[in-house]
């Protein structure tokens, strides 16, 4: 469907899926789903602590997006600028 609609609307960029992080937190199913050539978008400031954890546990982690969606609390634009 987004081959199709790129082609139809003349889209020259480029599709990055995101893992929702809020789908799963489980550590096992994150790194699993990076495997994969994604990116990972958070939600909330709980989130962030997920990418830190990947940060310490990943070395080539510069390769990722990180889509930060959701509402923005004090917390999680604390984190989120901490990154």
């Amino acid at each position: 469907m987004f081959a199709t609609a790129f082609k139809k609307h003349k889209y020259e960029g480029k599709y990055h899926y995101c893992y929702c992080t809020k789908s799963s937190h489980f550590s096992f199913i994150v790194e699993e789903a990076l495997k994969n050539d994604i990116h990972l978008e958070t939600s909330y400031a709980y989130d962030i602590e997920i990418i830190k954890k990947l940060y310490e546990k990943k070395k080539d982690h510069e390769r990722y997006f990180y889509r930060c969606n959701g509402f923005k609390q004090k917390g999680y634009t604390r984190r989120i600028a901490q990154l």
